[in-house]
């Protein structure tokens, strides 16, 4: 069975709209994870200081980390400074996403 426009212009007005919609909404919803920049801060890991204190200290103190959990807040800071693990030198300087 074969289908046929009967209002040419109609469908494509039609098809115009959906298209324009569409596309407004890709554009609205690319970039709703946050409205802020994210900034970074550099600490320097200092003796007794290991991930998991230092991400206690950033969910209090830093608004990027707030009400989140210590253990994503580790994995972040972990992937941030491609660490492949949870050891830390004294010395070594981390990059600390901020607002």
């Amino acid at each position: 069975m074969k289908h046929q426009i009967k209002n040419k212009s109609k469908f494509i007005r039609s098809i115009t709209i959906i298209f324009s919609l569409l596309f407004l909404l890709l554009v609205c919803f690319a970039n709703t994870y946050s409205t802020e920049e994210t900034r970074y801060k550099t600490i320097m890991i200092t003796t007794g200081d290991t991930l998991w204190s230092i991400a206690e200290k950033e969910e209090e103190n830093n608004s990027y980390y707030q009400h989140k959990d210590i253990r994503q807040i580790v994995y972040d800071i972990k992937q941030k400074n491609q660490l492949t693990n949870s050891s830390l030198t004294e010395g070594t300087v981390l990059q600390i996403p901020s607002y």
